[in-house]
């Protein structure tokens, strides 16, 4: 019974691994001749063909290569909307923070004017 188990998890296991295989993007033929005339370097056109994300670099690397913005562009809004939708956040975080930033300082220095005032008084009798 034991072994029955075991080979049952063994088969489970198998099944599992090349179901993962089968679920890695195939590599777009199309864009990857069009890449290849316009000789884009390789580490761009490797994460281009299978579809992931591609950075600052990579994009000038397409811009020096003289691939067509148009194909960037149609690029950056199939693969990317991903990256751009947690950069898009973080940039959102981070004007909430500078703007919690400026409320917490106006209200400092308020409140410094305030008890500068309160000493200045205090200080004349």
């Amino acid at each position: 019974m034991k072994n029955f188990y075991l080979t049952y998890l063994l088969l489970l296991l198998m099944f599992l691994l090349s179901s993962c295989a089968m679920l890695e993007r195939k590599p777009d033929e199309e864009l990857a001749a069009v890449l290849s005339s316009y000789h884009v370097p390789q580490e761009t056109y490797d994460k281009m063909i299978y579809g992931k994300n591609i950075g600052y670099d990579d994009i000038m690397n397409l811009e020096r290569s003289k691939v067509p913005s148009t194909i960037t562009t149609k690029y950056l809004n199939d693969y990317n909307t991903e990256c751009m939708n947690e950069h898009m956040k973080s940039e959102q975080e981070d004007m909430k923070s500078d703007q919690e930033w400026a409320r917490t300082k106006k209200k400092f220095d308020h409140d410094a004017k305030r008890d500068l005032k309160k000493f200045r008084k205090r200080k004349k009798f």
